[in-house]
């Protein structure tokens, strides 16, 4: 295997070498400090952002088609999603930074979303359909005082597709899903969707369904029955004309979600299964006004769901978030935004527990004539049980060179993350007298864009202080003592050779103190090729997970895991401006390796996609 990936990584680089040394014309080189980022606020050109950001466009998105939004997502810098190759029946996880999912503050059309009812308040990523995805947008490090609580590693910001032009378009796909030491290669996989959209005079809206089927893997080793997953989503949009003054648009779905699963702690095989039922409606408005823009977000999430297993039980929960802000642009120079935001998060099956947070919020970028940029923001977190709680940072950034090609950047912030329902309130370990969790991060970094080149290195120091763990002694969430540290280096290449031709490269180092890094790897990298030829668009993919600790709950010891690399081979075709074709294989070379302890890792598996646009 390790030859293979030699291989294979020379032949990548050879190519990106050889179309280096090509005469470069100005039409064929993508000017990638232009790009504009718009899920996170304020918009700005990436080239003046003091900070770490990764865009997954929907050419990326697209590629990805026949597989999960983890395993996207999993290919960013900084980040390891446990479970992105595990069936989809099992859990998912984002790692980000050496922290964990309470960690990770997920938007979608710039809406918090969360799970009262999980133990770390995340947002399971199994409920989102990726085909309904336009883009995606990951700001590294801590940025509470912008987003609020859980924003201490990354935010993770998702912009759904936009009602661009009335048609009808159809989605299916059909593929394997099978173990290493299973090829038997049945159509296990299968999805299809359905998409309209129109228009009556000035208002728009949207239909949209989507079915996806997921079967043939058992989740334990050693275990022969299959354990489905199924999710099916339906949706709602009316928007108004673009072109008006106040823009706004209503959106209502709905997602159901079955997974079967085993019994975990005893090792055998088991008829357990997890339905999840999660009803959404949002509202969302941006007035342009002479000097800036108003823009309000309100969004009200309800989950009920059902554990049917020997530990099971009823749950049901409720998360509504609100968000008022103004972005001023005062002039050229200056850009303030001053917002307040709140949520309510409760639940029914946990003693009618709910807690609220109401956090005024302000935040300024300042550029200057010499290429001092500096971004500053300051929060004032209340919570109904903790009272208040002050989060800020501070990002100054120095551009120079012809054009702005390098930046220099750095920034100190703190996060204020507090317990979840379940952790204080729940049914199993809950303890009222948890104390919120408050993180410190500082880091450093230099940014080049010249031509066709984009790198970032950065790297970071971040402080834990009184971090909610799982005691497994006292059978009860509690505080760690002291101060628990994570530091790390982060890389980015991308270099757009041709028109045609894009490499891409990231590597991520973490380390941690105190305790191991369960489930995160120190070294990670992942590197990519993308070729277009005509209408055909290739993509070779690598990544390398290195050694981590899992623990194996048979023995409760921590165990190191084994290194593996995966290489997966993506091909797009336009056969036509209405039919697409993709085509993907995943884990090429069948490799057998162990992401969990006790589980089944994914092998060799194909997907075969179809998009047909009607009219």
């Amino acid at each position: 295997m390790k030859k293979q990936f030699k291989i294979l990584s020379v032949v990548a680089l050879g190519l990106s070498l050889s179309i280096h040394g090509q005469e470069q014309s100005k039409d064929s080189v993508s000017a990638l400090n232009e790009v504009v980022l718009y899920g996170l606020k304020v918009p700005q050109k990436e080239a003046l952002i003091g900070k770490n950001i990764t865009l997954l466009n929907e050419k990326d998105i697209q590629a990805y088609q026949g597989y999960s939004l983890a395993q996207l997502i999993n290919t960013v810098s900084g980040i390891s999603v446990q479970g992105a190759q595990l069936p989809m029946g099992n859990t998912q996880s984002i790692y980000a930074r050496g922290g964990r999912s309470k960690q990770v503050l997920i938007l979608i059309d710039g809406i918090r979303v969360a799970d009262p009812y999980s133990a770390s308040l995340s947002y399971d990523l199994r409920l989102l359909n990726l085909s309904n995805i336009k883009q995606i947008e990951v700001l590294k490090g801590a940025s509470s005082a912008v987003y609020g609580s859980s924003a201490s590693t990354v935010v993770i910001a998702i912009t759904t597709k936009e009602n661009q032009k009335n048609g009808l378009t159809l989605t299916s796909g059909i593929g394997s899903n099978q173990i290493a030491e299973d090829q038997n290669m049945q159509f296990n996989y299968n999805k299809v969707g359905v998409d309209y959209t129109g228009s009556i005079s000035e208002l728009r809206y949207r239909l949209s369904y989507a079915h996806l089927y997921e079967g043939g893997v058992s989740a334990l080793e050693n275990t022969q029955e299959e354990d489905p997953f199924k999710r099916s989503h339906y949706s709602i949009e009316i928007q108004n004309s673009a072109q008006n003054r106040w823009n706004w648009k209503l959106k209502s779905s709905r997602t159901s979600m079955s997974a079967d699963y085993d019994d975990s702690y005893t090792g055998t095989d088991r008829d357990f299964q997890f339905l999840t039922q999660k009803t959404s409606i949002g509202f969302q408005s941006n007035y342009r006004l002479s000097k800036g823009n108003l823009f309000l977000g309100v969004n009200h999430d309800q989950f009920d769901s059902e554990a049917i297993s020997d530990y099971g039980g009823l749950f049901k929960s409720n998360s509504s978030n609100f968000d008022l802000y103004y972005k001023s642009n005062t002039n050229h120079k200056i850009q303030s935004l001053f917002g307040i935001q709140s949520a309510i998060d409760a639940s029914s099956s946990i003693n009618e527990s709910s807690v609220v947070t109401f956090d005024p919020y302000v935040s300024v970028f300042y550029r200057s004539t010499n290429g001092l940029n500096i971004s500053s923001a300051a929060r004032l977190n209340h919570h109904s049980t903790y009272g208040n709680h002050f989060v800020g940072h501070l990002n100054p950034s120095l551009s120079f060179g012809s054009a702005d090609q390098y930046v220099l950047y750095s920034s100190v912030a703190t996060a204020f993350i507090s317990p979840s329902l379940f952790q204080l309130y729940g049914d199993w370990g809950a303890n009222e007298n948890l104390i919120p969790e408050t993180n410190t991060t500082v880091e450093f970094g230099i940014r080049s864009t010249q031509g066709f080149t984009n790198w970032n290195l950065l790297v970071f120091k971040r402080n834990e202080n009184n971090a909610v763990f799982w005691n497994s002694e006292s059978f009860q969430y509690g505080n760690s003592d002291g101060t628990t540290k994570a530091e790390g280096l982060e890389f980015d290449l991308t270099s757009q050779f041709t028109k045609d031709f894009q490499f891409k490269f990231n590597y991520t180092y973490i380390w941690r103190d105190q305790e191991l890094m369960i489930r995160i790897p120190k070294h990670k990298f992942n590197l990519n090729s993308t070729y277009r030829f005509g209408k055909h668009q290739f993509l070779l993919e690598t990544q390398f997970v290195g050694k981590r600790y899992d623990t194996d709950f048979t023995t409760y010891t921590n165990v190191e895991l084994n290194p593996y690399t995966l290489i997966n081979l993506n091909w797009n075709h336009q056969i036509s401006d209405r039919i697409q074709i993709q085509c993907g294989v995943h884990n090429m070379f069948n490799k057998s390796f162990i992401e969990q302890i006790g589980f089944n890792s994914l092998g060799r598996n194909y997907r075969l996609n179809f998009n047909y646009t009607l009219f």
